[in-house]
C-alpha cells in the first residue's frame, strides 16, 4: 500500500497503519454532532546504498517527510498499489477543519536506523460533520411576578401598630418569558417561540439578541440566539415554558 499525503506519495509497503480510531462526539442534548477520525501510521525512508546514495541523501529524504507534513488541510490516506483508495482516508470534505498533522516522530530507532533508513511514527487527525440535529441546546424559562392580588400599604406610626392601607384590590400580573438556542450550523431562529401572551406583550421591551458562532477552518458553528419578552396582564395567568 501507499501513504499518501496532499500531493507527497510514500514508496509502496514504506508506512503501514497501526490504527484508524473513530470517536463521535455529542452536544449536551445527547445528539450526535460529529465523529472525530484519527489515523496513526508507522514507516520508513530508505536510500539505496549500492546505487550510491548516501546520509546525505537519507537527510534530504527526511527534510522532503517534513516539508510535506507541515502544511495542514491535505488529504491524507492509505491507497492500494494501482491508485485505489482504501477505507482509510481522511478528506477535507465535510470537515471541520481540514486534516490535522498531530504528530511526526522520529524517535524509533530499529536497527541501522540513519544509516539506509530512518523510521518515524505519525498521527492524523479530522472531524467531520454527522450530526443528528441542528439544535445543539434549547432552554427557556416563564418567571410570573403577582398572582392579581391586592396590594397594601403598611405605614409605620408613632405609637401602636402600623397602619395597613389598601391601595387597590386588584393588581397587574407581570410576566418574562425568556430563553436560547444553539444552531449546530446555522442560526436557530425557527425555533424561537412566539410570546405566550402576544396581546398582553409589552413589545416595545421585547429583546432579540444574536451570539455569534466559532469560526473554523470549513465552517462556522454553535450560533446562538436569546430573547426575552414582557407582559403585563390583567388577570393573572400560569403559563408554561417550551421544551424542545
Amino acid at each position: 500500500m501507499i501513504l499518501k499525503v496532499g500531493s507527497f506519495s510514500h514508496e509502496v509497503n514504506d508506512v503501514q497503519l497501526e490504527s484508524h480510531r473513530r470517536v463521535s462526539r455529542y452536544n449536551e442534548r445527547n445528539r450526535r454532532r460529529s465523529r472525530v477520525h484519527t489515523l496513526e501510521v508507522r514507516g520508513r525512508l530508505k536510500i539505496d546504498v549500492a546505487g550510491g546514495d548516501t546520509v546525505s541523501d537519507l537527510t534530504n529524504a527526511i527534510r522532503a517527510l517534513e516539508t510535506a507534513y507541515q502544511d495542514d488541510d491535505v488529504q491524507v490516506g492509505l491507497y492500494l498499489n494501482d491508485g485505489t483508495p482504501t477505507a482509510h482516508v481522511l478528506t477535507t470534505a465535510d470537515s471541520l477543519s481540514g486534516i490535522n498533522i498531530l504528530d511526526l516522530n522520529f524517535n524509533d530507532p530499529v536497527g541501522a536506523d540513519y544509516v539506509v533508513t530512518r523510521h518515524f511514527r505519525a498521527t492524523f487527525q479530522a472531524e467531520y460533520i454527522q450530526t443528528e440535529s441542528q439544535i445543539t441546546s434549547f432552554k427557556e424559562s416563564v418567571r410570573t411576578i403577582g398572582n392579581g392580588g391586592p396590594q397594601f400599604q403598611v405605614t409605620a406610626l408613632p405609637r401602636g401598630l402600623p397602619r395597613v392601607d389598601l391601595i387597590t384590590q386588584r393588581t397587574p400580573q407581570i410576566i418574562f418569558q425568556t430563553g436560547s438556542a444553539v444552531g449546530y450550523l446555522g442560526w436557530p431562529e425557527g425555533v424561537v417561540p412566539p410570546p405566550v401572551f402576544p396581546l398582553w406583550e409589552q413589545q416595545q421591551r421585547r429583546t432579540i439578541e444574536r451570539i455569534g458562532g466559532e469560526s473554523f477552518r470549513h465552517y462556522v458553528i454553535d450560533r446562538g440566539i436569546r430573547w426575552a419578552y414582557t407582559f403585563i396582564r390583567q388577570e393573572p395567568g400560569d403559563p408554561f415554558p417550551v421544551e424542545y
